[in-house]
């Protein structure tokens, strides 16, 4: 689905519905000037909201290098690895499931942990915070429809950065966090909006109250890539992407984050 809408069509959508995210709060944002030095997305009662898109990605480590060499060199195997950061916040990996192919190819599946995001978003958080320096309050907006998490378990991971680094950015007052309404719902639908809040901020603002902030979780998301390692030289490909069901007792009991 990612593949088929560009980078420019999100980013008109996400515009779109911030401009009307903020006018159902009551606040009339508006688009500030692009000046000499950098200035922030929109401005509403002298907050500062940044705005920004995170996309899927797969941190690079050296298991997931020699998996793919492995399956690269050997047709027929289809497997599932699980992604998260470990407890100093390193990507690791665990195998899940080693199985056969349904064709003339090897598939590697990788599923995410939210965990994994950690540095990409902290890195996010610094950059907007960075360009709305000069603003007293703050609000980052991080629009999470092209990597669709669980959004209980995104929230947990926005409050456990803020836990550690809010007192670092002392003029935010939390995150606002976009996703898709539903696990099948198009791209550019309008997407549920969710607030984690700084609790080390020096301020407040009345109208983020009205956004959930304990989002419950119905159907759990978590992004799987699919990546073909290897296929035959001649013949079509056909490529079946069958389900493969992991409960979360089995990840509980390997002793991995859900």
């Amino acid at each position: 689905m990612t593949d088929l809408i560009s980078s420019v069509q999100l980013e008109k959508a996400i515009e779109k519905d911030v401009k009307e995210l903020l006018s159902s709060l009551g606040l009339q944002g508006h688009r500030i000037s692009r000046g000499p030095g950098r200035t922030p997305d929109y401005g509403a009662k002298d907050v500062a909201f940044e705005v920004t898109a995170v996309h899927v990605y797969s941190p690079e480590i050296q298991e997931l290098v020699e998996i793919r060499s492995f399956l690269s060199e050997n047709m027929g195997h289809d497997w599932l690895v699980y992604m998260y950061a470990n407890d100093k916040d390193r990507p690791s990996i665990q195998v899940l499931r080693k199985q056969k192919s349904r064709g003339n190819y090897s598939l590697l599946r990788t599923r995410q942990h939210v965990s994994c995001y950690r540095a990409k978003i902290i890195s996010k958080l610094e950059d907007k915070y960075q360009q709305s320096s000069e603003y007293h309050r703050q609000v980052v907006v991080m629009d999470f429809r092209a990597a669709p998490f669980d959004p209980a378990a995104l929230a947990a991971e926005l409050a456990h950065i803020m836990k550690e680094r809010g007192e670092m950015y002392p003029s935010l007052l939390g995150v606002i966090f976009a996703l898709p309404s539903t696990p099948e719902a198009p791209m550019l639908s309008k997407p549920d909006y969710f607030f984690v809040s700084n609790s080390q901020a020096k301020e407040v603002l009345a109208e983020l109250d009205s956004i959930a902030k304990i989002p419950v979780s119905v159907i759990r998301i978590a992004p799987i890539q699919h990546e073909i390692c290897a296929k035959a030289l001649s013949g079509p490909l056909e490529v079946e992407f069958s389900p493969i069901q992991v409960p979360e007792e089995e990840l509980k009991a390997l002793g991995l984050p859900i």
